[in-house]
């Protein structure tokens, strides 16, 4: 008896490679920096029609009527950029102005209580000549403080560690020099639109690259900010559309010999 032999090619792949995204209005695309999974989703819809007139309906018709692209990858460069992405918001640079002589009053104070300066969202950067005066809780007039037995001071991120009791309210003056704070800050922006672009280097298998020319990535995950055991990571969901200009949603695709 004769046994046919396959008449094909087997195309086993260990999958690897790099994720590329460029925004929507801006002209360069970004390498997302180690990815550790990528994963595509194609679901779809279908309307059917059954017979209805016999004891066993029959299927007469399926229409495909609707198909979902959507994706998914983590990405384990921690870089500000990436988690401006995460947070849907944006990363810049804010500046912090010469800090002149300033005083803050903070009113029901107690021992070992953390007071944090500055009324911006985050507290003055570099402050020096810090000098605390408490109200004292018998009295209810100024009492002198002293550095290292009374309170402690963080310079670097500005602020004020009360360690004994006996005083109602401090007040703190202090000074600061200029500074430049690296920022991501959240916006309203919940999703990202623009390409993405994947770039094959498999450990195994033939190299074929995937393009999509209009995605819209959205943070999906947890972000673990402290473990023992896993090094931090963030993922995206990735919603696949077909642009308007003509092209397709996905192109998979390698250089011909």
């Amino acid at each position: 008896m004769a046994v046919f032999k396959p008449d094909h090619k087997d195309y086993p792949v260990l999958g690897a490679g790099r994720i590329y995204f460029q925004q929507e209005g801006e002209e360069h695309e970004r390498y997302l920096g180690d990815t550790p999974e990528l994963s595509l989703t194609m679901t779809s819809e279908t309307v059917d029609l059954f017979s209805s007139d016999g004891p066993v309906a029959e299927l007469r018709a399926s229409v495909l009527t609707q198909i979902e692209r959507t994706g998914n990858f983590t990405c384990n460069n921690i870089d500000p950029e990436n988690i401006a992405l995460f947070f849907a918001g944006k990363y810049e640079d804010d500046t912090q102005s010469t800090i002149s002589s300033t005083q803050e009053t903070f009113e029901d104070t107690v021992p070992g209580g953390i007071y944090r300066l500055g009324v911006s969202p985050s507290s003055p950067y570099g402050v020096v000549d810090v000098t605390v005066t408490g109200v004292s809780d018998e009295t209810g007039s100024p009492s002198p403080l002293s550095e290292g037995d009374d309170y402690i001071v963080d310079e670097e991120y500005g602020a004020v560690q009360l360690l004994k009791g006996g005083v109602t309210e401090i007040e703190v003056t202090y000074t600061g020099g200029p500074a430049t704070v690296h920022t991501v800050k959240t916006t309203d922006q919940v999703k990202l639109r623009g390409s993405l672009l994947f770039i094959a280097d498999n450990s195994y298998g033939e190299n074929w690259n995937v393009f999509m020319p209009s995605v819209e990535l959205a943070p999906d995950g947890d972000f673990s900010m402290k473990s023992r055991t896993d090094f931090q990571e963030v993922g995206f969901a990735i919603s696949i559309s077909t642009p308007d200009d003509g092209r397709e949603a996905i192109y998979y695709y390698k250089k011909g010999a």
